[in-house]
């Protein structure tokens, strides 16, 4: 029960104070460059052909432009998703905050190993699973990468 507690209010509750105030750096690098690479996918040939094809602004811009832009937002959405769950671990610890990152420096300190290991699982298979998704979701908007 107090496990399962810990893990909630972890997730739930603290989840956007620690990683919104800490990570915002980052994230917010790693959206200015993927609108930079927006504004340059705009300036592509194929958006002056489709142009020339005699296409609305809004069809070049959602079957295009978007298409071919959502690529590197998605790869970031991913990548901040498994830096966030790693990141909450000395997160937890620095701010004392209950939860799964204490848990496992806790067990780390007792040597409980089964513990330990089943949380490295469980971040390992979040990660992979976040990934499998990034994977799924570029399939979706552009059919021409396959699984």
């Amino acid at each position: 029960m107090g496990l399962a507690y810990s893990f909630r209010g972890s997730v739930h509750y603290h989840h956007g104070r620690k990683h919104g105030s800490i990570q915002a750096d980052m994230v917010l690098e790693k959206e200015l460059r993927v609108l930079h690479l927006d504004l340059q996918e705009a300036k592509r040939d194929y958006v002056r052909t489709a142009y020339s094809k005699g296409n609305n602004t809004d069809k070049v811009l959602y079957r295009h432009v978007l298409r071919n832009a959502m690529i590197p937002v998605i790869t970031m959405w991913g990548m901040t998703l498994a830096d966030m769950l790693v990141g909450s671990i000395v997160i937890e610890q620095v701010f004392n905050i209950p939860g799964i990152g204490r848990i496992l420096l806790t067990s780390i300190s007792y040597r409980d190993y089964p513990v330990v290991e089943t949380i490295i699982v469980l971040i390992a298979f979040v990660v992979i699973v976040t990934n499998f998704f990034v994977d799924v979701i570029y399939q979706l908007i552009d059919p021409r990468i396959s699984v």
